[in-house]
């Protein structure tokens, strides 16, 4: 609401970490704005299961609101890292994405939250 009330256009912005909790409501009160959504704390599973974040993204492609949100992860530590024990930067593509395709995702669901909506958000 604030960037709103000072003329930001909504379908530029982004909001990072909406999946460290359960706020599917707030999720749809930004898209419904016009802003985007990142899922980009993927495979942090200490702060919130994964298994929430995909049934979180069900709810979103269930309502065709896939379009509207984005994939990534938050690698910010060394210890984040596979060398360090870590999950490590491919986490997303080997363990989360065979995660969502076995939940009933579609490759074509996948390439719009991974290719589709980012490239059409940075246009």
């Amino acid at each position: 609401a604030l960037l709103q009330a000072h003329g930001v256009d909504l379908s530029r912005v982004t909001v990072g970490h909406c999946d460290l909790k359960d706020n599917l409501d707030n999720i749809l009160k930004m898209i419904d704005l016009g802003a985007y959504v990142q899922f980009d704390t993927i495979g942090k599973n200490s702060y919130y299961p994964d298994e929430k974040r995909i049934a979180m993204l069900h709810a979103l492609r269930d309502r065709g609101l896939l379009n509207r949100v984005m994939l990534s992860m938050d690698i910010t530590r060394r210890s984040h890292l596979k060398a360090n024990g870590g999950y490590g930067y491919d986490y997303l593509l080997t363990t989360f994405i065979p995660q969502l395709r076995q939940s009933g995702f579609s490759q074509a669901d996948v390439d719009v939250m991974l290719r589709e909506t980012p490239s059409q958000f940075f246009q």
